[in-house]
Order: C-alpha cells, then sequence, then structure tokens
C-alpha cells in the first residue's frame, strides 16, 4: 500500500487509458444496438477544448435519453455482463447512490466519500440520464428539489460520511448530524428511495415537452436542454476515438458553466483522488489514509 494526496502523472495517465477502454466498450455496444449517447459535464468540456481528458480530471461522464438508457441496460446485461457492472440501486444492493456507474469488474476505484459504502466499487464511467422536463418552470424546480432531497437521504443510508463543504464549528456539527441521520435513515429501503427519485423524474415523459433535464445533476436547472439544441448530434475526436457531443454543445455548455473555454486558475486544477486505486490484472493498488 501506498499513500496518495494527489493522483502522480504515471497513475492519472493509467487512470485515464483504463477508463477510456470502459468508454470504448460502452460506445461498441451503443452503436451495436443504435443507442445514442452523448458526453456531457467535464468530459463535453474536454472534448471541445482539448480533443480528450482535461489534462487534470480523472473521470468521464455520458449523457442518456430515459429511452436509450433503458435500451442500454437491456442488452448491457446480455453483452457486458462477464466483464461489467451496470450499477444502480435497483442492480446491486447497498449501492447508495443515484449516478449510475458501469464499473470494471476486478477493479478497484474507491474514493474518499464512499469508502464506507459495502458495495462493490470500481473503476467506471458515470452515466446521467436526461428525462423530459415540464414546460412549468415551478413545476420542474419542486421536482428538483425533491430528487436532491431524495439522493441526500438515499447516500446517507449508505454511509454516514458524505462530502461537508463547510470547516470549524459548522462542519463538525454538520458532519455529527449527518453521522446520527445515517443510523436513522438505515430502516429505509435503498431500492425504493430510488424508486421514487425515479417516479419524480420520469413523471413528464409520458409527454412531449420539448426539453429535457437531468434531474440528478450537480446543476439540474442549467442542465435543460431543448430538443432542438441536443439533436442532431456532433461526433468529435476524444483521445484516440470519436464521441457524440449535443448539437448545439456550445450552448448547452455555456449555459451550464458560462465561459467554459478559458482555463481555471491552476489552484483549481484538481482531480477526485482516490482512497483506493486497484487496477485488476496490472496488480497495482494505492491507498490514501
Amino acid at each position: 500500500m501506498a499513500l496518495i494526496k494527489q493522483y502522480d502523472e504515471d497513475t492519472l495517465k493509467k487512470l485515464k487509458t483504463a477508463e477510456l477502454n470502459i468508454l470504448k466498450d460502452f460506445i461498441a455496444v451503443c452503436e451495436k444496438h443504435n443507442i445514442k449517447y452523448f458526453m456531457c459535464w467535464g468530459t463535453a468540456i474536454g472534448t471541445v477544448r482539448h480533443h480528450g481528458f482535461i489534462p487534470w480530471d480523472d473521470d468521464i461522464d455520458v449523457g442518456m435519453l430515459r429511452e436509450d438508457y433503458n435500451k442500454f441496460v437491456h442488452v448491457a446485461k446480455k453483452e457486458m455482463s462477464d466483464h461489467y457492472y451496470i450499477s444502480t440501486p435497483k442492480t446491486m444492493k447497498n449501492y447508495a447512490s443515484g449516478v449510475i456507474k458501469v464499473q470494471r469488474i476486478g477493479t478497484k476505484f474507491v474514493p474518499e466519500f464512499s469508502r464506507t459504502l459495502k458495495c462493490p466499487m470500481c473503476l467506471h464511467i458515470d452515466i446521467f440520464v436526461f428525462d423530459n422536463a415540464d414546460e412549468d418552470k415551478e413545476t420542474v424546480e419542486k421536482k428538483v428539489r425533491k430528487v436532491r432531497n431524495l439522493s441526500k437521504v438515499l447516500f446517507l443510508c449508505g454511509s454516514p460520511y458524505p462530502v461537508i463543504p463547510y470547516k470549524g464549528l459548522i462542519g463538525a456539527v454538520a458532519k455529527a448530524v449527518c453521522f446520527v441521520a445515517h443510523y436513522a435513515f438505515k430502516v429505509l429501503s435503498i431500492r425504493k428511495l430510488y424508486d421514487k427519485m425515479e417516479k419524480v423524474s420520469q413523471s413528464a415523459n409520458y409527454k412531449s415537452t420539448g426539453s429535457v433535464i437531468c434531474y440528478n445533476c450537480l446543476y439540474p436547472l442549467k442542465s435543460q436542454m431543448k430538443m432542438e439544441d441536443l439533436f442532431p448530434l456532433k461526433q468529435m475526436k476524444f483521445e484516440d476515438i470519436m464521441v457524440n457531443l449535443p448539437g448545439n454543445y456550445d450552448k448547452y455548455l455555456t449555459n451550464y458553466y458560462g465561459d467554459y473555454m478559458t482555463l481555471p486558475p491552476e489552484d483549481k486544477r484538481v482531480n477526485h483522488a482516490a482512497y483506493i486505486i486497484d487496477f485488476g490484472n496490472d496488480g497495482i493498488e494505492l491507498e490514501r489514509k
């Protein structure tokens, strides 16, 4: 075991290569079955600005409409289950997160804030599902609050140690409250909480609204896109492959990030240093204590 605080260059490079391989397998299945996907969040910025990973970044995020996601899960059970977990509270016991992951079996990737979760945590890419957004803004905002609150309770069911953005006395009190809440919420069903999140998110999918939104992301209201801005998808180079982006990716990224083409200050160029990384066949395992 070796202590790490930030990734050294070799480890970060190896991590990106492993995640890129997962992405290639994911895309192969999507293309085989005509399933639409698109790069989102920081991965979309990396695609446009760097034609690959953001240099200091260490993850891959893809977006899918609900219909395409459901189709992907169905075919992935048949074609990817030998090498991958498709991780959700529906498919994996004790998986207390609303973020869907395609996880490489035989590896480990355990973030600091998730190290107490009692479920497999592997090298992965993240999938974010977009659902129809109601035309009424107040309805959308109400749903955002519901999903956010359910997501917090969901995570606390699995771990007493969420990320607390406060320090000092306030931070200590917040951590204590979360620790107590974890044991209070343990009586709740992770699966049922996730089902409630999904029900809220999908409640407008029976009708055509002209726009979509990801309710389970950091800034849901900023994620909202008109269908005419999402489709047709555009292709762009990402490392050594071609990937899909929203058709009007500039509008999408500007709405979410503002001036996304300007590099942030150096002290903001941070990654998600993991508590444990195990690359599997290569036998490399790192632990941060």
